[in-house]
């Protein structure tokens, strides 16, 4: 059965999400030397860095981990290759479109401002790569997580096989040894792991794609909840780790020795967790807006991860331009909620164009 607190939990992943998008933070919450309560950092500065390296790091991997948890139950209902088809068509061919939007709407920018070099520029700089998100990250670059979440479910199987034949010990310790692999094929990336110029999926949505398959396998139906964590003091620790973890990783990537960059890597990966665990804490919450009608469509959820890039590009040069201290702070926090109502424009006009399609369509089909 469809459960809408699963579906308000997806709106909420996306949304903080957006904030690690945001174009012109990035003054805010620059790395240093030196972590913010060493060096003197504004208090935006802490709410920026918790925004962008925390609750914005949870939502791909917990986001994948559900996709990968309903994937596995579709599989005993499909074959590999419907499952496949299926997957596809809900993220290649979106990830595709929404770039070449984003191209056009870049190329559209450069025609209105008269700007011929910048359309010369994005021209010259297209190819099939930055199309389809294969050799690096696509146009609408927050979309190469689309291509990832595909790469790892072309592998769904296998996983399966081995979890089911070897046992959970064997399982783990095989994903444990492949996110060590990918995050060592781009150690000296400001985010390790997450292999921006090859096809390897980034190593954290692969860990937590293997573990909802496990957790849809191992736990059941109810998977969801029995991870959910119930005690407020367990919550609170969580809570702590998650806001130390967040100040920090970024400090420590930015470092040249490879320990410090490796070290960087598992305590974002500790904040992911954490922040996942949190977020799950919420699906009790989520459920009961659901219950009294506040429940977000899943695809006003997804044209919101399509669309924030392409909202933030043409929002840069009024909220980002010239901007400084507090109205930057201001810029930097009400942005996600504009790209929210981009998103929800875009949605209800393609409800409209749909309402006013489908019975054309079928009125001259009859005729």
């Amino acid at each position: 059965m469809r459960d809408p607190g699963i579906s308000n939990l997806r709106f909420f992943c996306v949304v903080v999400m957006t904030f690690a998008h945001v174009p012109f933070a990035v003054g805010l919450i620059a790395a240093g030397s030196l972590p913010l309560y060493l060096s003197a950092s504004p208090p935006i500065s802490y709410v920026g860095l918790v925004l962008v390296d925390g609750f914005a790091k949870i939502s791909a991997p917990l986001l994948g981990f559900m996709a990968a948890y309903f994937a596995a139950a579709n599989l005993q209902n499909r074959t590999y290759p419907q499952l496949v088809a299926v997957r596809f068509k809900q993220l290649c061919i979106p990830a595709i479109m929404w770039s070449l939007i984003f191209f056009g709407v870049m190329i559209a920018v450069g025609y209105i401002t008269s700007d011929l070099s910048y359309v010369r520029q994005k021209f010259s700089d297209l190819d099939i790569n930055s199309v389809v998100g294969l050799g690096r990250f696509p146009l609408n670059y927050p979309l190469h997580y689309l291509i990832d979440l595909f790469e790892c479910t072309l592998i769904l199987p296998i996983l399966a096989v081995v979890l089911k034949r070897f046992g959970i010990s064997i399982f783990g310790g095989l994903v444990g040894t492949l996110v060590l692999i990918l995050v060592a094929t781009d150690l000296n990336h400001n985010n390790p792991g997450m292999n921006i110029d090859n096809v390897l999926p980034r190593a954290d949505l692969f860990l937590f794609f293997s573990a909802g398959l496990a957790a849809q396998r191992v736990l059941g139906s109810n998977a969801l909840d029995r991870i959910r964590i119930r005690r407020r003091g367990i919550l609170i620790a969580v809570g702590v780790v998650f806001l130390a973890g967040s100040l920090h990783s970024r400090w420590m990537v930015a470092m040249d020795s490879e320990i410090a960059i490796w070290s960087g890597f598992f305590v974002s990966l500790v904040v992911r967790i954490s922040g996942s665990l949190l977020a799950l804490a919420l699906l009790p919450t989520m459920r009961a807006l659901a219950r009294r009608g506040l429940t977000v469509d899943d695809k006003l959820t997804f044209r919101l991860l399509c669309t924030h890039a392409i909202a933030f590009y043409l929002l840069q040069p009024l909220l980002g331009w010239k901007l400084a201290g507090a109205d930057a702070a201001a810029a930097f926090l009400i942005a996600p909620f504009i790209a929210v109502c981009v998103a929800f424009a875009v949605w209800k006009t393609e409800r409209h164009m749909k309402h006013y399609w489908v019975p054309l369509i079928q009125m001259r089909q009859t005729r």
